[in-house]
């Protein structure tokens, strides 16, 4: 569900662009986007029919943006980040990279829908196969029995280490009948207790204090390390293409980073076989660029750009025009601000206000209302909220800035276009099954 009624069903070129997506007519391209708007747009088109969204960006920080954008809007939103191709296992943040990585590979194996905002570089490298992901990762149930051995050799099989114990994701340990496992991408870890070789209890835990948090009927323990030769698989298999869109945002943009990433992999794999650090066969394959965006070319794929930028190697079947522009900046001139909310509503214009804060956010419907004379309401919890023309519906969330639908007189105004404020950044979401 969204926070307001979908105005863009009132444009044309949307429910067009809706028809050639249900006729499967790719790739498709959509222009003369405002960057916020182009996550708007990714949270409403296709919501039901195709659940699952990956989106694909030039370079980390305009993803993280995108990423957080849309979680203004939906959310079920994670970010997957690239490795580094070639000194994954130097890298000090490995860990935390992986455990993002399977964390993602994670909900589309459990879930039924949700948006995957990532990089160009991160669809280069080859993966396992995604059924043999599925395949390696370890259910446990309650009804089981286990063999406290047998279970150790999986868990290191799978990435996990030993250890006294148990304070980290990817570690387990062992005690007599009890058995602890932080699994990789949980935010407890989990006390299996035996009797015998039957599970008599299986709780979720407090590393630091030990207490028990939740039982649970079953877990599920996901690789704590990824494949680093021999992988074949895209990413963008693990993706059912019947259920998906797949956005390039700015392709040109996109195609150019790609390029110029696998220049500097090929010249930095040449120069540490010569000096002898790494043997030919010891280094990562990887998709190259033109490889990847042949595959994104065949892909059920939606181009989204400023300009009707087009490129070569995605040969576009329509493109559509859905006009949007940043909404205006105010830099805490409250005068400014309400001068233009009583243009918007003499020409009739929908408003939507996004506050990260809920005292904020009612506090400003209330000066609104009572010392304006405006119509403002603040939308605490509900969802899919019809704003009447002329009218300003104030929600709690975050977003970069706002943008406008001048053909459809809508807009939406972020608190950060108003106060001079740090946005705090989306916090990513674990969601562990014990707390859900």
């Amino acid at each position: 569900m969204s926070l307001f009624e979908n105005p863009l069903k009132r444009l044309a070129d949307f429910e067009s662009l809706e028809e050639n997506i249900k006729k499967e007519k790719f790739p498709l391209q959509v222009s003369d986007m405002a960057e916020p708007g182009k996550a708007h747009l990714i949270s409403e088109l296709m919501k039901e029919e195709r659940p699952w969204k990956l989106v694909i960006s030039y370079d980390e920080d305009n993803a993280s943006r995108l990423y957080e954008d849309i979680g203004c809007f939906l959310d079920d939103v994670y970010l997957y980040p690239a490795r580094d191709l070639l000194f994954f296992n130097a890298d000090i943040r490995s860990l935390q990279i992986t455990a993002k990585r399977v964390e993602v590979w994670k909900h589309l194996r459990e879930d039924a829908g949700g948006v995957i905002v990532t990089t160009a570089d991160a669809l280069m490298d080859k993966l396992e196969d995604y059924q043999k992901f599925c395949e390696t990762t370890m259910e446990i149930k309650k009804e089981d029995t286990v063999d406290i051995e047998k279970l150790a050799k999986k868990l290191t099989d799978i990435g996990y280490e030993r250890s006294f114990e148990t304070g980290n994701p990817g570690q387990f340990s062992i005690r007599g009948g009890i058995i602890d496992i932080f699994p990789l991408t949980e935010e407890y870890p989990v006390r299996i207790e035996l009797w015998d070789d039957e599970i008599d209890a299986m709780k979720s835990f407090d590393p630091a204090s030990q207490r028990s948090i939740d039982e649970l009927e079953y877990v599920n323990i996901y690789p704590a390390r990824e494949r680093e030769l021999g992988g074949e698989q895209s990413f963008l298999r693990y993706f059912d293409y019947k259920k998906t869109l797949i956005y390039i945002d700015e392709p040109a943009r996109t195609l150019e980073k790609a390029r110029k990433t696998e220049e500097e992999y090929n010249q930095s794999a040449s120069g540490r076989i010569e000096s002898g650090q790494y043997n030919k066969e010891d280094i990562p394959d990887i998709f190259g660029a033109d490889e990847v965006f042949h595959s994104l070319s065949k892909s059920p794929c939606i181009a989204l750009t400023g300009l009707d930028n087009r490129i070569k190697e995605i040969e576009v079947k329509a493109v559509y025009s859905i006009f949007s522009r940043m909404s205006g900046v105010y830099h805490e001139d409250f005068t400014n601000l309400v001068d233009d909310l009583k243009k918007y509503r003499s020409n009739k214009t929908k408003v939507a206000l996004v506050c990260a804060s809920k005292t904020r956010a009612k506090r400003l419907a209330d000066s609104f209302r009572n010392d304006y004379s405006l119509d403002a309401f603040f939308s605490e919890e509900e969802r899919d909220i019809s704003i009447a023309p002329g009218q300003i519906a104030i929600f709690v969330g975050n977003i970069h800035s706002g943008f406008e639908y001048p053909a459809i007189n809508f807009a939406l105004i972020s608190e950060s276009d108003i106060f001079k404020i740090q946005k705090k950044k989306r916090e990513e979401k674990r969601n562990t099954r014990e707390i859900e």
